[in-house]
């Protein structure tokens, strides 16, 4: 399978979770070819049980032909500022990533 067929089929079996209103889509993340994102969408459920604001967002990177990094992000920002710092963040860590020896 391709990493474009496995990162589709992946969003397509979490979409189907219903964990957030809208559907997952990834974006091309930085930090290269082979790294992609989604935005951080709110999970209505996840935030009713917590009883406050929470996001959900994933990132894909290829490593070779046959290996992935898959990467959750789950974040309960205070505020929209720390949402900002908080999805800064998660993009520095995927744009961060890198297999040694390569």
């Amino acid at each position: 399978m391709t990493f474009d067929a496995l990162a589709q089929t992946f969003l397509e079996k979490m979409n189907g979770k219903k964990i957030t209103e809208q559907p997952f889509a990834w974006r091309p993340a930085k930090g290269g070819p082979g790294r992609m994102e989604t935005d951080a969408l709110r999970s209505e459920t996840i935030s009713k049980d917590l009883k406050r604001d929470v996001y959900v967002k994933w990132a894909m990177i290829r490593v070779d032909a046959a290996h992935v990094v898959l990467i959750n992000f789950t974040m309960s920002p205070a505020n929209e500022v720390e949402k900002a710092r908080f999805e800064e963040a998660t993009e520095g860590m995927v744009r961060s990533v890198a297999v040694r020896g390569q």
